[in-house]
Protein backbone atom coordinates (compact mmCIF):
# COMPACT_ATOMS: atom_id res chain seq x y z
CA UNK A 1 0.00 0.00 0.00
CA UNK A 2 1.64 3.49 -0.92
CA UNK A 3 2.33 6.29 1.78
CA UNK A 4 1.25 10.03 1.37
CA UNK A 5 2.84 12.48 3.24
CA UNK A 6 0.76 15.61 3.05
CA UNK A 7 2.76 18.41 2.22
CA UNK A 8 1.37 21.79 4.27
CA UNK A 9 2.53 25.22 2.50
CA UNK A 10 4.22 23.81 -1.05
CA UNK A 11 5.37 27.13 -2.11
CA UNK A 12 7.22 28.03 0.90
CA UNK A 13 10.38 27.77 -0.20
CA UNK A 14 9.95 27.68 -3.94
CA UNK A 15 12.41 25.86 -6.47
CA UNK A 16 15.82 25.15 -4.68
CA UNK A 17 18.92 23.60 -7.74
CA UNK A 18 21.75 24.21 -5.07
CA UNK A 19 21.07 21.43 -2.36
CA UNK A 20 20.51 17.58 -3.12
CA UNK A 21 16.78 16.40 -3.50
CA UNK A 22 17.14 14.33 -0.62
CA UNK A 23 18.50 16.99 1.68
CA UNK A 24 15.62 19.18 1.14
CA UNK A 25 12.74 20.51 3.58
CA UNK A 26 9.15 18.83 1.93
CA UNK A 27 8.00 22.17 0.81
CA UNK A 28 10.97 23.00 -1.17
CA UNK A 29 10.88 21.65 -4.92
CA UNK A 30 14.37 20.38 -6.39
CA UNK A 31 12.68 21.05 -10.05
CA UNK A 32 10.37 22.66 -12.05
CA UNK A 33 9.21 25.09 -14.76
CA UNK A 34 7.09 27.47 -15.59
CA UNK A 35 5.50 27.75 -11.98
CA UNK A 36 5.47 31.01 -9.67
CA UNK A 37 5.63 31.04 -5.53
CA UNK A 38 3.14 33.05 -3.73
CA UNK A 39 2.05 33.01 0.20
CA UNK A 40 3.20 29.35 0.51
CA UNK A 41 1.25 28.50 -2.60
CA UNK A 42 2.25 26.93 -6.46
CA UNK A 43 0.82 28.28 -9.39
CA UNK A 44 1.22 27.42 -12.77
CA UNK A 45 2.25 30.99 -14.81
CA UNK A 46 -0.34 32.27 -16.81
CA UNK A 47 1.95 33.23 -19.65
CA UNK A 48 1.75 36.37 -21.77
CA UNK A 49 -1.34 37.89 -23.91
CA UNK A 50 -0.82 40.13 -26.82
CA UNK A 51 -1.20 43.62 -27.16
CA UNK A 52 -0.11 44.59 -30.44
CA UNK A 53 2.59 43.42 -32.95
CA UNK A 54 5.60 45.41 -33.68
CA UNK A 55 6.63 46.18 -37.19
CA UNK A 56 10.01 45.07 -36.81
CA UNK A 57 12.35 43.37 -34.03
CA UNK A 58 12.58 45.45 -31.21
CA UNK A 59 15.03 45.67 -28.16
CA UNK A 60 14.07 48.20 -25.96
CA UNK A 61 10.77 49.65 -24.20
CA UNK A 62 10.03 52.83 -22.59
CA UNK A 63 6.63 54.07 -21.16
CA UNK A 64 5.74 57.24 -22.33
CA UNK A 65 2.26 59.42 -21.14
CA UNK A 66 0.94 62.41 -23.53
CA UNK A 67 -0.32 65.47 -22.07
CA UNK A 68 -4.11 63.69 -21.88
CA UNK A 69 -2.76 60.70 -19.94
CA UNK A 70 -2.86 58.77 -23.42
CA UNK A 71 -0.14 55.66 -21.96
CA UNK A 72 2.30 54.22 -25.30
CA UNK A 73 4.86 52.08 -25.53
CA UNK A 74 8.32 53.88 -27.59
CA UNK A 75 10.53 50.44 -28.62
CA UNK A 76 13.24 50.71 -30.38
CA UNK A 77 15.19 48.83 -33.14
CA UNK A 78 18.22 48.53 -34.90
CA UNK A 79 17.37 51.57 -36.93
CA UNK A 80 13.86 52.39 -36.49
CA UNK A 81 11.97 53.83 -33.35
CA UNK A 82 8.35 53.36 -32.96
CA UNK A 83 5.33 53.36 -30.44
CA UNK A 84 2.74 51.99 -29.33
CA UNK A 85 -0.28 54.49 -28.49
CA UNK A 86 -4.13 55.20 -29.46
CA UNK A 87 -4.46 51.17 -29.93
CA UNK A 88 -1.40 52.14 -33.12
CA UNK A 89 1.64 51.91 -34.47
CA UNK A 90 3.66 54.67 -35.10
CA UNK A 91 7.12 55.50 -36.26
CA UNK A 92 8.90 58.65 -34.81
CA UNK A 93 12.37 57.38 -36.09
CA UNK A 94 14.24 60.86 -36.66
CA UNK A 95 13.40 62.32 -40.23
CA UNK A 96 17.21 62.49 -41.27
CA UNK A 97 18.21 59.12 -41.47
CA UNK A 98 17.60 55.68 -39.82
CA UNK A 99 19.56 54.48 -36.96
CA UNK A 100 23.08 53.28 -37.44
CA UNK A 101 22.20 50.08 -34.83
CA UNK A 102 23.49 46.51 -35.07
CA UNK A 103 23.36 43.11 -33.17
CA UNK A 104 26.01 44.70 -31.03
CA UNK A 105 24.29 48.25 -30.07
CA UNK A 106 22.36 48.65 -26.72
CA UNK A 107 19.63 51.54 -26.56
CA UNK A 108 19.52 53.06 -23.28
CA UNK A 109 15.92 55.15 -22.71
CA UNK A 110 14.89 57.43 -20.02
CA UNK A 111 12.89 60.52 -19.05
CA UNK A 112 14.15 63.89 -18.78
CA UNK A 113 11.63 66.33 -17.18
CA UNK A 114 8.98 64.02 -19.48
CA UNK A 115 10.82 64.12 -22.53
CA UNK A 116 11.69 60.88 -24.09
CA UNK A 117 16.17 60.55 -24.55
CA UNK A 118 17.32 57.63 -25.94
CA UNK A 119 20.86 56.11 -27.29
CA UNK A 120 22.33 53.77 -28.73
CA UNK A 121 25.93 54.66 -28.16
CA UNK A 122 26.16 54.95 -32.11
CA UNK A 123 24.57 57.95 -32.91
CA UNK A 124 24.10 61.12 -31.31
CA UNK A 125 21.07 60.80 -28.45
CA UNK A 126 17.66 61.30 -29.40
CA UNK A 127 14.93 63.55 -27.98
CA UNK A 128 11.18 63.40 -28.66
CA UNK A 129 10.88 66.81 -28.04
CA UNK A 130 7.16 67.96 -29.57
CA UNK A 131 5.80 64.48 -28.28
CA UNK A 132 3.13 63.96 -30.79
CA UNK A 133 2.55 61.44 -33.29
CA UNK A 134 3.24 63.85 -36.22
CA UNK A 135 6.89 64.82 -34.92
CA UNK A 136 9.67 62.57 -34.82
CA UNK A 137 12.47 62.28 -33.20
CA UNK A 138 15.51 64.30 -33.41
CA UNK A 139 19.15 65.10 -31.86
CA UNK A 140 19.75 65.84 -28.75
CA UNK A 141 20.11 70.01 -28.82
CA UNK A 142 23.28 71.02 -27.56
CA UNK A 143 25.31 67.49 -27.78
CA UNK A 144 28.67 67.67 -28.50
CA UNK A 145 28.60 66.59 -31.97
CA UNK A 146 31.76 64.59 -32.10
CA UNK A 147 30.97 62.83 -28.91
CA UNK A 148 29.49 59.41 -28.23
CA UNK A 149 28.10 58.16 -25.04
CA UNK A 150 27.41 54.26 -23.93
CA UNK A 151 24.55 55.03 -21.29
CA UNK A 152 23.12 57.69 -21.14
CA UNK A 153 19.84 58.22 -17.60
CA UNK A 154 18.59 60.36 -15.87
CA UNK A 155 19.27 62.01 -12.44
CA UNK A 156 17.78 64.67 -10.74
CA UNK A 157 17.57 68.04 -13.42
CA UNK A 158 20.90 66.50 -14.96
CA UNK A 159 21.64 63.99 -18.02
CA UNK A 160 24.68 61.83 -16.97
CA UNK A 161 26.68 59.97 -19.51
CA UNK A 162 28.92 56.68 -18.72
CA UNK A 163 31.59 55.53 -20.94
CA UNK A 164 32.28 58.14 -23.53
CA UNK A 165 34.22 58.18 -26.84
CA UNK A 166 35.08 61.98 -27.20
CA UNK A 167 36.69 63.17 -30.77
CA UNK A 168 36.96 59.07 -31.34
CA UNK A 169 38.94 58.42 -28.32
CA UNK A 170 37.45 55.53 -26.42
CA UNK A 171 37.22 56.83 -22.11
CA UNK A 172 35.79 54.16 -20.81
CA UNK A 173 35.93 55.08 -17.35
CA UNK A 174 34.84 58.81 -17.28
CA UNK A 175 31.31 60.32 -15.58
CA UNK A 176 29.69 63.43 -17.63
CA UNK A 177 26.77 65.30 -16.52
CA UNK A 178 24.99 67.97 -18.73
CA UNK A 179 23.95 71.55 -17.50
CA UNK A 180 21.15 71.41 -15.10
CA UNK A 181 17.87 71.65 -16.69
CA UNK A 182 14.25 72.42 -15.74
CA UNK A 183 11.42 69.77 -16.80
CA UNK A 184 10.59 70.13 -20.11
CA UNK A 185 13.52 71.43 -21.47
CA UNK A 186 16.91 69.94 -22.50
CA UNK A 187 20.35 70.72 -21.26
CA UNK A 188 21.77 74.26 -22.82
CA UNK A 189 25.34 73.23 -22.61
CA UNK A 190 27.42 70.16 -21.66
CA UNK A 191 30.67 72.53 -22.08
CA UNK A 192 32.76 70.82 -19.08
CA UNK A 193 35.35 73.61 -19.46
CA UNK A 194 33.09 76.77 -18.52
CA UNK A 195 33.44 77.46 -14.96
CA UNK A 196 30.22 79.43 -14.62
CA UNK A 197 27.81 76.52 -15.27
CA UNK A 198 27.49 73.57 -13.49
CA UNK A 199 28.14 71.41 -16.42
CA UNK A 200 31.40 68.66 -15.38
CA UNK A 201 33.25 65.52 -16.03
CA UNK A 202 34.72 63.01 -13.15
CA UNK A 203 37.21 60.77 -14.63
CA UNK A 204 37.43 57.05 -12.79
CA UNK A 205 40.62 55.60 -12.02
CA UNK A 206 40.56 51.81 -14.18
CA UNK A 207 40.60 50.05 -11.19
CA UNK A 208 37.17 48.43 -11.09
CA UNK A 209 36.60 47.93 -14.94
CA UNK A 210 34.87 49.92 -17.70
CA UNK A 211 31.53 51.70 -16.66
CA UNK A 212 28.50 49.67 -17.63
CA UNK A 213 25.42 50.95 -16.43
CA UNK A 214 23.68 53.42 -13.76
CA UNK A 215 20.47 53.85 -10.94
CA UNK A 216 19.37 56.05 -8.51
CA UNK A 217 19.00 54.75 -4.99
CA UNK A 218 17.87 57.14 -2.60
CA UNK A 219 19.84 60.75 -3.47
CA UNK A 220 22.35 58.81 -4.94
CA UNK A 221 23.51 57.72 -8.48
CA UNK A 222 24.68 54.46 -8.18
CA UNK A 223 27.12 53.61 -10.70
CA UNK A 224 27.86 50.27 -11.73
CA UNK A 225 31.44 49.20 -13.27
CA UNK A 226 32.62 45.47 -14.33
CA UNK A 227 33.94 44.80 -10.57
CA UNK A 228 32.58 47.76 -8.54
CA UNK A 229 30.24 49.69 -7.43
CA UNK A 230 30.09 53.79 -6.73
CA UNK A 231 28.25 56.22 -5.43
CA UNK A 232 27.27 60.05 -7.29
CA UNK A 233 26.07 62.75 -4.75
CA UNK A 234 24.64 66.20 -5.60
CA UNK A 235 27.01 68.38 -3.23
CA UNK A 236 26.72 71.75 -5.37
CA UNK A 237 29.32 74.41 -6.38
CA UNK A 238 32.14 74.35 -7.27
CA UNK A 239 32.23 70.31 -7.63
CA UNK A 240 28.57 69.43 -8.34
CA UNK A 241 28.66 65.97 -7.45
CA UNK A 242 30.96 64.03 -5.68
CA UNK A 243 31.88 60.25 -5.77
CA UNK A 244 32.80 57.28 -3.43
CA UNK A 245 33.45 53.69 -4.08
CA UNK A 246 30.70 51.53 -1.97
CA UNK A 247 32.07 49.06 0.27
CA UNK A 248 31.28 45.99 -1.75
CA UNK A 249 33.14 43.95 -3.67
CA UNK A 250 31.27 43.07 -6.78
CA UNK A 251 30.12 44.66 -10.08
CA UNK A 252 27.48 44.00 -12.43
CA UNK A 253 26.93 41.25 -15.10
CA UNK A 254 25.87 43.88 -18.04
CA UNK A 255 23.83 46.60 -18.75
CA UNK A 256 20.09 46.43 -17.87
CA UNK A 257 20.95 44.01 -14.82
CA UNK A 258 19.99 46.19 -12.11
CA UNK A 259 16.58 47.72 -10.67
CA UNK A 260 15.01 48.84 -7.87
CA UNK A 261 12.91 47.68 -5.00
CA UNK A 262 11.85 48.57 -1.71
CA UNK A 263 14.70 51.43 -1.71
CA UNK A 264 17.25 48.72 -2.58
CA UNK A 265 18.83 47.70 -5.52
CA UNK A 266 18.76 43.83 -7.10
CA UNK A 267 22.00 43.20 -8.80
CA UNK A 268 22.73 39.99 -11.40
CA UNK A 269 26.73 40.52 -10.69
CA UNK A 270 29.31 38.42 -12.98
CA UNK A 271 28.76 35.35 -10.38
CA UNK A 272 25.92 36.00 -8.18
CA UNK A 273 22.54 38.03 -7.75
CA UNK A 274 22.06 39.92 -4.80
CA UNK A 275 20.20 42.88 -2.97
CA UNK A 276 22.18 45.57 -1.54
CA UNK A 277 21.16 48.93 0.20
CA UNK A 278 24.15 51.34 -0.41
CA UNK A 279 26.37 49.80 2.21
CA UNK A 280 25.61 46.25 2.96
CA UNK A 281 24.61 43.06 1.05
CA UNK A 282 22.81 39.69 0.69
CA UNK A 283 23.05 36.76 -1.94
CA UNK A 284 19.19 36.01 -3.06
CA UNK A 285 20.66 32.69 -4.21
CA UNK A 286 23.34 30.92 -2.69
CA UNK A 287 22.11 27.67 -1.49
CA UNK A 288 19.70 27.60 -3.59
CA UNK A 289 20.12 28.87 -7.93
CA UNK A 290 23.02 30.15 -8.04
CA UNK A 291 25.64 27.27 -9.38
CA UNK A 292 22.66 25.88 -11.67
CA UNK A 293 22.00 29.71 -12.81
CA UNK A 294 25.79 30.87 -13.82
CA UNK A 295 26.67 27.34 -14.88
CA UNK A 296 23.94 27.46 -17.55
CA UNK A 297 24.10 31.17 -18.52
CA UNK A 298 25.10 31.26 -22.15
CA UNK A 299 27.89 33.77 -21.76
CA UNK A 300 28.05 34.98 -25.34
CA UNK A 301 24.43 36.65 -24.59
CA UNK A 302 25.18 39.15 -21.94
CA UNK A 303 24.43 41.91 -24.01
CA UNK A 304 21.35 40.94 -24.03
CA UNK A 305 20.48 39.61 -20.17
CA UNK A 306 18.11 41.99 -18.42
CA UNK A 307 16.00 42.14 -14.86
CA UNK A 308 12.85 43.75 -14.25
CA UNK A 309 10.68 44.37 -11.37
CA UNK A 310 6.85 42.93 -11.47
CA UNK A 311 5.36 45.03 -8.44
CA UNK A 312 1.97 43.78 -8.99
CA UNK A 313 3.39 40.20 -7.50
CA UNK A 314 5.94 41.55 -5.63
CA UNK A 315 8.55 39.62 -7.95
CA UNK A 316 11.88 40.14 -9.87
CA UNK A 317 12.39 38.56 -12.90
CA UNK A 318 16.21 38.34 -14.41
CA UNK A 319 15.71 37.24 -17.97
CA UNK A 320 18.51 35.53 -19.27
CA UNK A 321 19.82 32.82 -22.38
CA UNK A 322 19.96 29.47 -20.78
CA UNK A 323 22.72 27.71 -22.80
CA UNK A 324 21.10 25.04 -25.19
CA UNK A 325 22.48 22.31 -27.47
CA UNK A 326 22.66 22.76 -31.69
CA UNK A 327 23.91 25.40 -33.76
CA UNK A 328 22.23 28.58 -33.28
CA UNK A 329 20.90 31.27 -35.62
CA UNK A 330 20.63 34.48 -34.66
CA UNK A 331 20.89 37.08 -31.87
CA UNK A 332 20.87 35.09 -28.24
CA UNK A 333 17.92 36.51 -26.77
CA UNK A 334 16.75 35.20 -23.22
CA UNK A 335 14.93 31.83 -23.35
CA UNK A 336 14.72 31.72 -19.32
CA UNK A 337 13.39 33.82 -16.70
CA UNK A 338 14.67 33.30 -12.76
CA UNK A 339 11.77 34.75 -10.75
CA UNK A 340 12.62 36.18 -7.10
CA UNK A 341 9.30 37.05 -4.96
CA UNK A 342 10.73 39.73 -2.23
CA UNK A 343 7.94 39.35 0.10
CA UNK A 344 8.04 35.24 0.15
CA UNK A 345 11.52 34.89 -0.28
CA UNK A 346 10.80 32.14 -2.91
CA UNK A 347 12.23 31.13 -6.09
CA UNK A 348 11.35 29.81 -9.47
CA UNK A 349 11.57 29.57 -13.19
CA UNK A 350 10.27 30.26 -16.27
CA UNK A 351 11.51 28.39 -19.49
CA UNK A 352 11.16 28.26 -23.04
CA UNK A 353 7.90 30.02 -22.93
CA UNK A 354 9.84 33.34 -22.80
CA UNK A 355 12.05 32.48 -25.80
CA UNK A 356 12.41 35.91 -27.94
CA UNK A 357 11.76 38.21 -24.77
CA UNK A 358 13.86 41.29 -25.28
CA UNK A 359 13.22 43.70 -22.67
CA UNK A 360 10.56 44.12 -20.35
CA UNK A 361 8.95 47.46 -18.42
CA UNK A 362 7.18 47.37 -15.17
CA UNK A 363 4.01 50.01 -15.97
CA UNK A 364 0.57 50.69 -16.06
CA UNK A 365 -2.06 48.85 -18.37
CA UNK A 366 -5.39 48.32 -18.73
CA UNK A 367 -7.51 45.64 -20.40
CA UNK A 368 -10.73 47.27 -19.98
CA UNK A 369 -12.14 47.54 -23.49
CA UNK A 370 -15.45 49.62 -22.32
CA UNK A 371 -13.18 52.24 -20.41
CA UNK A 372 -14.22 55.13 -22.26
CA UNK A 373 -13.66 59.33 -21.10
CA UNK A 374 -16.77 61.52 -20.77
CA UNK A 375 -15.75 63.38 -23.83
CA UNK A 376 -16.24 60.17 -26.03
CA UNK A 377 -19.44 59.73 -24.61
CA UNK A 378 -23.30 59.91 -26.34
CA UNK A 379 -26.63 60.33 -25.27
CA UNK A 380 -27.55 60.56 -21.61
CA UNK A 381 -25.99 59.75 -18.23
CA UNK A 382 -28.16 57.37 -17.62
CA UNK A 383 -27.77 55.30 -21.23
CA UNK A 384 -24.03 54.73 -20.21
CA UNK A 385 -22.98 51.16 -20.52
CA UNK A 386 -19.17 51.59 -20.21
CA UNK A 387 -16.76 52.64 -17.72
CA UNK A 388 -17.14 56.16 -17.19
CA UNK A 389 -13.42 58.32 -16.43
CA UNK A 390 -13.10 58.37 -12.96
CA UNK A 391 -10.20 58.34 -10.11
CA UNK A 392 -9.83 54.80 -10.17
CA UNK A 393 -9.29 54.49 -13.71
CA UNK A 394 -9.34 50.78 -15.01
CA UNK A 395 -5.33 50.61 -15.55
CA UNK A 396 -2.88 48.00 -13.09
CA UNK A 397 1.20 47.54 -12.74
CA UNK A 398 1.93 44.83 -15.09
CA UNK A 399 4.86 43.26 -16.77
CA UNK A 400 5.14 44.51 -20.83
CA UNK A 401 7.36 42.62 -22.56
CA UNK A 402 8.90 43.23 -26.08
CA UNK A 403 9.14 40.18 -28.12
CA UNK A 404 11.64 40.25 -30.84
CA UNK A 405 10.90 36.74 -32.67
CA UNK A 406 7.85 36.97 -32.71
CA UNK A 407 7.71 41.24 -32.90
CA UNK A 408 5.06 41.83 -30.23
CA UNK A 409 4.39 43.74 -27.04
CA UNK A 410 2.81 41.59 -24.96
CA UNK A 411 1.73 41.53 -20.89
CA UNK A 412 1.86 39.07 -18.40
CA UNK A 413 -1.44 37.51 -17.63
CA UNK A 414 -0.65 37.54 -13.60
CA UNK A 415 -2.44 35.41 -11.22
CA UNK A 416 -2.48 38.79 -8.77
CA UNK A 417 -5.98 40.46 -8.26
CA UNK A 418 -5.20 43.51 -7.18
Amino acid sequence: MSIYNLVEIAGKSGIIKGIQPNLLEPNAWSNGANVRMRHGSVYSDPGFVTISSTPYSAYRLLQFTDADYNIGYIYMGDTQVGIYIYGQNYDITRSASNYGGTALTQWTADLFGGLPILNNGVDVPQVWLNPTISSPLEDLPNWPSGDRVKVLKTFGNYLVGLNFTISGQVKPFDVRWSQSADPGTVPASWNIADPTIDAGEYPMSSTGGELIDMLPLGNHNIICRKNAVWGMSLVGFPYIFSFNRLPMPFGILSMNCVCEFLNRHFVVTNADIIQHDGNSWQSLVEGKMRTWIFKNLDRDSLQYCFVQRNSAAKEIWFFFRRTVSGAQTGRKVPNTAFIWNWEDNTTSLILDRIQGTSHAIDYLYSTDTNYQSFDDTTGSFDSQTGDLESDDTPKRRRLILLNSEQKELQYADDFVEL
